[in-house]
């Protein structure tokens, strides 16, 4: 979109929208997970370059090797459930469209999934020969799926209420917008989900 054409809602509002999803979708899982989250940003680029962050805290006591595999998993889920809130659409999620639309939109979540699979599999099948990492890493990476997928349809009103308050926001090219800790500390619906 050259520059001097401006925001217009009712033609860039879908994508903006698109965006704040994914956002919320970190948010969501980062604190389903027990991860401190700090907040949620936003920005839309007439280059078709957006931005947003769902700020998280990875830091957690680690103490035994179960609870890393566990860490590592619910971290996948994290980053997956970005991409998974990104496509959710009146159907439920399909796995094939988290993972076209991952590769297209959100390469940089995709290579930090790909890579803690690997870190996954290693724990999971350390005394195993190298020769069947392959399909221990596509049964990691189908069940690990499963699991955002399941995870972003059980939240989806809360995906669909948070997502708009953020990409309402935007009025213009490159202008950040958030939801702060105070902001999301208000909304009933997500105190009623999170009371601690």
């Amino acid at each position: 979109m050259p520059p001097w054409i401006p925001y217009d809602k009712l033609r860039d509002y879908p994508a903006t929208l698109r965006v704040a999803r994914h956002e919320v979708g970190h948010y969501l899982a980062g604190r389903h997970f027990g991860f401190k989250m700090d907040g949620v940003t936003l920005q839309v680029s007439h280059t078709g370059d957006n931005y947003g962050t769902s700020s998280i805290t990875l830091s957690k006591p680690l103490r035994k090797m179960p609870e890393v595999e566990r860490y590592l998993e619910e971290r996948v889920v994290c980053l997956m459930a970005g991409l998974a809130g990104e496509v959710v659409d009146l159907d439920e999620v399909k796995d094939r469209a988290i993972y076209e639309h991952a590769k297209l939109n959100a390469s940089q979540d995709f290579a930090k999934v790909r890579e803690l699979m690997h870190l996954i599999r290693n724990i999971r099948h350390a005394k195993d020969a190298l020769t069947k990492a392959g399909p221990q890493l596509k049964a990691i990476d189908d069940e690990l799926t499963q699991r955002t997928i399941q995870f972003i349809n059980s939240e989806r009103a809360l995906l669909d209420e948070l997502a708009p308050l953020l990409a309402d926001q935007i009025t213009a090219w490159d202008q950040p917008v958030s939801l702060s800790t105070k902001d999301l500390a208000k909304i009933p619906s997500l105190r009623r989900r999170f009371p601690s």
